[in-house]
């Protein structure tokens, strides 16, 4: 096996002498792991199946987990939710009201 700084990515050389091409990973920042979870809280604000409880994240009495878990989550995994299809006679989510386009920076940038 060849070594380099880059390790984990050097395969070993086959019988040819060429190296196997190294198959990308998908960037765990664009997983949608949780988005099940958060389905129903994106679409209304509400948990109403307790399935945040599965990622450990408490809600209050009324099933509302705080804004800022919310807002987290939506900033993470909007862009996911948005391609679900919906039905037009739905309207438009509650965290898109609330929070505003997922990828929306908020406030400039410093150089």
């Amino acid at each position: 096996m060849v070594r380099t700084r880059h390790a984990p990515r050097v395969r070993p050389i086959t019988d040819r002498g060429a190296d196997m091409p190294v198959t990308r990973r998908a960037g765990k920042r664009r997983s949608t792991d949780g988005l099940d979870q958060w389905f129903f809280v994106f679409s209304s604000g509400h948990d109403f199946f307790d399935e945040l409880a599965d990622l450990g994240i408490e809600t209050e009495a009324y099933h509302c987990p705080s804004m800022e878990d919310a807002e987290s989550a939506w900033r993470r995994l909007g862009d996911a939710f948005l391609e679900i299809p919906r039905h037009p006679e739905q309207g438009e989510p509650w965290a898109l009201k609330e929070f505003g386009p997922p990828t929306k920076r908020r406030g400039k940038r410093r150089r």
